[in-house]
């Protein structure tokens, strides 16, 4: 059996993942801290493959942009094994690993969410429990993410694979909270400006949206930068930068900054163009990013300006009324027109027929080294 999500394919393992497995499985930062051993050689992992990861409801997570295994997850029955007494028996527990280069991108919990629906959807699971031991934070995180409460922590846990004893923290999630909170997640967005004390959420949610996305025009593992860098844009306009909520939390942003088409003649025609747009990647198709479009160009019309363009998918957003600018004679500043550069005129006529180069802002004209820095202090929080 196989599960999909936005950017994941779940699948049973096969022995030929084996190299794949050891490049992740044998870096000693992923396996011991969840209480197994870096695997030591190709054969050593195609031997777990047979031997662990061949068990039932175990899955390799792949990347659908590669095709090629990544890490895995998988729930254990409890009328099979049970890590904790107070386990019922029609409980499940589910375990998961990323390799290292994938962490901090939204992929476990995208892959735990969609196991968690197989739990209560296929199995009728009643609960699904997850443990880590002491001081894997990112673990815990991911728990949290996924809708997992802390129920009970075990000391002097054996831990057999390495020979030692550890603590142990328990999660615990029933089908009636899953429920709850999928029903949640199906209620009326609100949207709102976003304020100094979202940033932070505003950055991880882009991050996570944008990080296997393929973007027309810019390197799609800045976007989350650029969002943080934009507010601080003479072009940036924070009455059109409005973050979307449910029940508190955000699960949706837009962003405009002013640009300008330069005319053959010389004048410049002030426009809009908006970027980044993020929605979290599990609730993708879910109709939120047009949503929070509709809603901002309908500001942008109150706000009395003239023109949007962007660059982006023609499939996507020629629903907006967006058109091919190269209709309105508009080229990029390299006098390039491609499909995915789109104007929309807001003010009927604003744009004409005169045509013109588009320019955006200098923000869009990223410092790698700066990025950079700044990068690894943000993957590191």
């Amino acid at each position: 059996m196989n599960l999909f999500t936005e950017r994941l394919i779940l699948r049973p393992w096969r022995e030929d993942d084996a190299e794949e497995l050891y490049k992740y499985a044998s870096h000693p930062d992923v396996g011991p801290v969840a209480g197994w051993p870096a695997h030591t050689s190709i054969e050593d992992s195609r031997e777990i493959i047979r031997t662990v990861l061949s068990a039932d409801e175990t899955y390799a997570v792949v990347l659908k942009s590669t095709d090629k295994p990544i890490g895995s997850v998988g729930v254990t029955l409890c009328t099979a094994k049970r890590s904790t007494d107070m386990m019922g028996d029609n409980d499940g527990e589910i375990g998961y690993w990323i390799g290292a280069p994938y962490w901090g991108k939204g992929l476990i919990p995208e892959a735990v969410r969609k196991l968690l629906r197989h739990c209560f959807e296929d199995l009728k699971l009643e609960a699904v429990w997850c443990g880590c031991y002491d001081g894997n934070v990112k673990s815990m995180r991911v728990q949290e993410k996924c809708g997992f409460s802390y129920h009970h922590t075990e000391y002097d846990k054996p831990c057999p694979m390495l020979d030692e004893k550890r603590t142990e923290h328990f999660t615990r999630q029933t089908c009636s909270e899953w429920m709850d909170r999928t029903m949640r997640t199906m209620k009326t967005m609100n949207i709102r400006l976003e304020q100094l004390s979202d940033y932070a959420a505003v950055e991880r949610l882009t991050f996570e949206a944008f990080e296997t996305m393929k973007l027309p025009g810019r390197t799609h593992t800045n976007e989350h930068y650029l969002a943080h860098i934009m507010r601080g844009a003479t072009a940036f306009v924070p009455e059109l930068d409005f973050v979307g909520e449910i029940d508190g939390e955000i699960v949706a942003n837009i962003m405009y900054t002013k640009s300008k088409i330069v005319r053959l003649n010389g004048c410049e025609v002030e426009t809009l163009t908006f970027g980044p747009v993020s929605v979290r990647p599990e609730l993708h198709n879910h109709g939120l990013g047009a949503e929070i479009i509709h809603h901002s160009l309908g500001r942008v019309s109150e706000l009395g300006y003239g023109a949007v363009i962007i660059v982006g998918h023609p499939e996507y957003y020629l629903r907006f009324g967006f058109k091919h600018a190269s209709e309105y004679n508009l080229t990029m500043p390299d006098g390039a027109a491609l499909d995915a550069f789109m104007a929309l005129e807001i003010a009927p006529g604003y744009l004409g027929a005169d045509g013109g180069k588009w320019y955006e802002d200098k923000v869009f004209e990223i410092d790698q080294a700066a990025f950079d820095a700044w990068n690894k202090t943000f993957q590191a929080s």
